[in-house]
């Protein structure tokens, strides 16, 4: 007994040393959302709320309010940099690497333009009260403080759905929490500054709601797609199938239809585990970029959820509905435990093999050596220098 209060009081000293250690700045930050628009100056207006009015009237120490402004200008600016550069770097390889040519010094001069254009939108953010995104993030001089303001000012799922279809606007004023020009601040835990994706944290919720029905519609038809391919070759493999039959019934031996029969049954589980290996990964990845999601961490969940569906679906419950309830061979060849038993065995040996032999370092390796067989016609800007190295 004496020796586990000593090691409990060991924990709690390690746990306190730990703890001080591995301070960040969501320590003491918390995120505002739903600020309405004003033509005063936010960050003293925030400053004065949440010192004064954020925990029943005590008073708490801002440190530093950072504002999130509207990016879209300047992310279309990028975008319109980025064609140039590519523009640029086509006509280079086209005519010889020649960087005293006209077109060139054009290009040049239009992206120095650019560059300064993007500068300009930058700095205007700041002055333009118009693009403030209604989001902040408040840091306090310490972390009870940062707590104090999350226990006194919590908010639901519903309260948020109710603001969405109002325009930000509260509808019960019984509701608790800071309400401040008829708009219910949401107050939530702050993520660490590397883990949000700031190309997406100025996304409005409207904005982020059509983004992920365009995202789920592109799963769901992706996720068709693969149904009616398996559909297709377990059609395929049961007409090839009962074809060899009548062929032995009848006393022939075709040895091409039976190959053709067993290529076509085992075909299924191939590209079975071909999508799953291959194919859902890098598919479901493009798809939750569509959703705009703002944390980085909420972004890998939404992957790894969608992922772990699709490949379930895929897997089992695409060729349980086909062999169960379309084609209804569920123990013959090319059907339901055929397939499943090979999906299996594929299983086994597959991960091991794509784990040395990977198709996408394998294309990567490829640029790598090939712009390093020509360094002198290498047109790669540092940003594509550093996904090609990436990993080297």
């Amino acid at each position: 007994m004496v020796s586990f209060l000593f090691f409990r009081k060991a924990q709690r000293s390690i746990d306190i040393e730990v703890d001080e250690s591995q301070l960040t700045p969501s320590d003491y930050t918390i995120c505002v959302k739903n600020i309405p628009n004003l033509n005063q100056d936010y960050k003293e207006v925030l400053k004065n709320i949440f010192q004064n009015y954020a925990a029943d009237g005590r008073e708490l120490t801002v440190t530093k309010i950072v504002l999130v402004y509207n990016l879209d200008e300047v992310i279309e600016l990028e975008e319109s940099l980025k064609e140039m550069i590519r523009e640029k770097q086509e006509y280079l390889l086209e005519n010889g690497m020649n960087f005293a040519d006209f077109k060139v010094k054009q290009l040049d001069e239009k992206l120095e333009s650019l560059e300064q254009k993007i500068h300009q939108k930058e700095h205007e953010l700041f002055i333009n009260k118009d693009k403030f995104a209604g989001i902040a993030f408040i840091s306090f001089l310490t972390e009870e403080m940062k707590q104090l303001v999350l226990q006194h000012n919590p908010h639901t799922s519903w309260e948020r759905i109710k603001a969405f279809f109002n325009n930000g606007l509260t509808g019960d004023v019984k509701e608790k929490g800071l309400i401040f020009e008829g708009h219910k601040l949401y107050v939530e835990e702050a993520p660490e500054p590397n883990d949000v994706d700031w190309e997406f944290i100025h996304i409005q919720t409207g904005q982020k709601v059509k983004a992920r029905v365009i995202a789920w519609s592109i799963s769901i038809s992706f996720m068709a797609g693969c149904f009616f391919l398996i559909w297709f070759l377990s059609e395929l493999a049961e007409r090839m199938n009962e074809q060899v039959e009548e062929q032995e019934k009848k006393g022939i031996k075709d040895s091409l239809t039976q190959t053709i029969a067993f290529l076509t049954s085992q075909s299924i589980s191939w590209t079975v585990v071909f999508f799953n290996k291959f194919v859902i990964g890098k598919v479901y990845h493009l798809i939750v970029d569509l959703e705009k999601i703002s944390n980085k961490t909420k972004f890998n969940i939404s992957f790894a959820r969608k992922q772990s569906v699709a490949l379930f679906i895929n897997t089992a419950l695409i060729s349980l509905v086909i062999d169960f309830y379309l084609t209804g061979n569920v123990i013959g060849k090319g059907g339901f435990i055929y397939n499943e038993s090979n999906v299996f065995l594929l299983n086994a040996f597959i991960p091991p093999i794509v784990w040395f032999v990977d198709p996408w370092s394998i294309q990567k390796d490829y640029q790598r050596q090939k712009q390093q067989k020509n360094v002198k016609n290498c047109v790669l800007t540092q940003q594509e220098a550093n996904d090609n190295y990436g990993n080297a």
